[in-house]
């Protein structure tokens, strides 16, 4: 766990801040390469980007004050505009998917084309984004014992605090966001030889939607931050009745892609 790049008395450089920023930068780098690869102008797609880090934004900090601490914002709705509230992926990622399809459709460009695009970039710039995760201590694991008491030999600690309740200081978890990068890399590069394939538009989307539903969904068992939401008598997570949806909608658009090639 490493909170700060650089704390002096005056700067403070968060390592989860700077690595977001990061990951957004090399996000952009990715999404025009692949623009340039669907033969879409450029210009169109940081539009897109633009429209969609906005709508995703609001998304985000929505999804987290209706579905995961709903209370806290009901106390004090002006924590809504905090910069210190949380966020949640899910509802940046459907927020954004929202944004760009807004934008394809006002250019009249064929929205599952340009949602193509994007599929390729964002489990990359996903990949990059856990790791501050992993820096900042949140989104953190379950303790990281197999059976028989055994430790996960790649376990991680975590000796500040911060989000994690005290009883798992010191405590070996599971690096829940480190397996969340390791599956948005694995995804990325799956993603990239099926869009580089040229099919179908709409295909390189409904396997990200797919792909990333049943991953994320795998991977809320290793995870420890559970004020984000459990249901159904604690047995299922706000994240992994949000990945059904998903994958739903990622079949869906499988079966209604389009049948040229992109």
């Amino acid at each position: 766990m490493l909170p700060w790049l650089y704390y002096g008395e005056t700067i403070q450089i968060g390592t989860y801040p700077a690595v977001i920023v990061a990951g957004f930068c090399l996000c952009t780098v990715m999404l025009r390469r692949e623009a340039l690869f669907s033969r879409l102008a450029p210009r169109l797609v940081m539009d897109a980007a633009l429209v969609g880090i906005v709508v995703g934004g609001v998304c985000a900090r929505l999804f987290h004050a209706i579905v995961e601490q709903p209370a806290v914002y009901w106390e004090d709705p002006t924590w809504l505009f905090s910069p210190f509230a949380g966020w949640t992926f899910y509802g940046g990622f459907v927020g954004g998917l929202l944004g760009v399809w807004a934008v394809a459709r006002w250019h009249r460009v064929s929205p599952l084309r340009v949602l193509d695009v994007f599929a390729v970039a964002i489990p990359f710039g996903q990949a990059i984004a856990r790791l501050g995760c992993l820096a900042g201590g949140c989104c953190y694991g379950r303790p990281a014992i197999w059976p028989f008491g055994i430790e996960v030999p790649w376990s991680v600690t975590v000796d500040a605090h911060g989000e994690l309740p005290a009883h798992l200081l010191a405590v070996p978890l599971h690096p829940a966001a480190l397996y969340l990068s390791l599956m948005n890399l694995g995804l990325f590069v799956g993603l990239s030889w099926v869009h580089h394939r040229r099919a179908r538009p709409g295909s390189t989307f409904a396997v990200l939607l797919m792909g990333y539903g049943v991953g994320r969904g795998l991977l809320e068992v290793f995870r420890g931050d559970t004020a984000r939401g459990l249901w159904l008598g604690d047995w299922v997570s706000s994240s992994q009745l949000v990945s059904i949806g998903v994958v739903a909608v990622g079949l869906w658009v499988w079966w209604r892609r389009g049948d040229s090639p992109a």
